[in-house]
């Protein structure tokens, strides 16, 4: 998990430092996750956000989390 916190930092500041190369949306989600207190919020705005950078990599995501869950 504390990996996947410190990647989301480092996305976060990214999109912070150079805004003009991500859509407004992607800007919104960013604005979103800083705000955030709960990690259960943080972890689903940026499963929406996964979206924003690569399309249907979320559908991915949440299939491969399902059938990790039924195995």
């Amino acid at each position: 998990m504390m990996n996947c916190r410190i990647s989301l930092a480092t996305f976060v500041r990214e999109v912070r430092a150079n805004p003009e190369k991500y859509d407004e949306t992607t800007l919104y989600l960013v604005e979103l996750i800083e705000a955030e207190t709960q990690l259960d919020a943080i972890f689903q705005i940026a499963l929406v956000l996964t979206d924003c950078v690569q399309p249907g990599l979320k559908e991915r995501y949440v299939r491969f989390y399902q059938a990790a869950i039924a195995a």
